[in-house]
């Protein structure tokens, strides 16, 4: 009975990890396309300045 206990214990660690390794990627991502975003619109706003 208690090695049940800590398998549960173990997938709840597992899935826990796994989640916040999600988030962290969903974040990561997120930060990415805001930095590209931005990047971009300096691009086309220096092209409009220069043009």
């Amino acid at each position: 009975m208690e090695y049940m206990n800590e398998l549960k214990i173990e997938r709840l660690k597992i899935g826990i990890g796994y989640l916040s390794i999600n988030r962290l990627k969903m974040a990561l991502s997120r930060s990415l396309k805001t930095v590209l975003g931005i990047e971009s619109n300096v691009k086309l706003k220096g092209m409009f300045v220069n043009g």
